[in-house]
């Protein structure tokens, strides 16, 4: 089934198990036929699945599910022709809001089937893959709040939100960078290889998933307002500016924390001994919507026929 079209999603993912036959119906629709279309029953299913079609050099792999879903398969398409095929099946849907894929399961059929490809950044931290972000210590604990996702959907996060808030706890961190370093006591580490996370924030003022860099802050111990405020000017990416945070742009960089913590790659909760970070510049080929903005060097195009 080499150079062929498929299609995998996980039921495990808010949306799929509900909307996979959509999804399906919605790309035939659009004249997109699979050589083979599956609602996998687990994760591993999915993983093997994905990583057997792009290792037999199949055209363009889609992959249903969430920004944890999607990002953890990534790291098969590295280096590789098969075209990557992101569809929104998430609560969050950071990387198709990231590269302009519509979260109408209708509207991301017709902007997919345009087959406007990009050579995107992807991002490593040991030997695992991420496309969007990956963060430490606040974010932790909103992830593990979000005990009503699959009921609420994004109306889970204010409350995962405030409660994590009132219960962070502080950690020690060194970051070394290719040209500087952060060390001190913080709440929360974000590594960003796009121009958002977490919904609308930027990572920095000129931030793009194809700039070969990441976009790394940290948040110091501060007040409920003094977050909110910073909240705000996250918004603009103006949180760059404020005293409580350190910021940098790497390629490369390291972390080590005190005590040591879990990492949340798109996410999913991972935990390593040590965090190695580096840039897999124009690392995977995925499909992208008409607007999204990146050098013409970087842009192709695919037929499904």
């Amino acid at each position: 089934m080499s150079n062929g079209v498929f299609f995998y999603a996980n039921e495990g993912s808010r949306r799929a198990a509900g909307e996979f036959d959509n999804a399906v119906s919605a790309l035939n629709s659009e004249g997109i036929e699979f050589n083979e279309s599956k609602l996998c029953e687990s994760h591993d299913e999915l993983n093997a699945l994905v990583k057997q079609r792009v290792e037999e050099g199949a055209k363009v792999v889609f992959v249903g599910g969430g920004d944890g879903t999607l990002g953890s398969v990534s790291e098969h398409f590295l280096r590789k022709e098969t075209v990557f095929g992101g569809f929104p099946l998430g609560t969050g849907n950071q990387f198709a809001r990231e590269v302009g894929i519509p979260g109408d399961i209708a509207a991301a059929a017709a902007c997919l089937a345009k087959g406007r490809v990009a050579a995107i950044d992807m991002g490593m931290c040991n030997d695992q893959g991420f496309i969007t972000v990956a963060t430490m210590g606040l974010t932790t604990d909103i992830a593990r709040g979000l005990t009503s996702k699959g009921v609420l959907g994004k109306a889970s996060y204010g409350p995962a939100l405030i409660k994590a808030i009132q219960k962070v706890e502080p950690f020690e961190v060194e970051i070394v960078g290719g040209s500087e370093t952060i060390v001190g006591e913080v709440i929360q580490v974000v590594v960003s290889n796009g121009r958002t996370h977490a919904g609308p924030f930027l990572a920095s003022p000129d931030a793009t998933i194809t700039d070969g860099m990441f976009d790394v802050y940290t948040l110091k111990p501060m007040g409920f307002g003094e977050m909110v405020g910073t909240g705000v000017l996250a918004l603009a990416g103006k949180h760059t500016e404020v005293e409580e945070v350190d910021w940098m742009k790497t390629s490369t960089l390291s972390i080590k924390t005190q005590p040591k913590i879990p990492v949340i790659l798109d996410g999913e909760e991972i935990w390593f001994d040590s965090l190695e970070f580096r840039v897999e510049m124009a690392g995977i080929k995925a499909l992208v919507g008409p607007d999204f903005r990146t050098p013409q060097d970087r842009l192709s195009s695919i037929s499904f026929d």
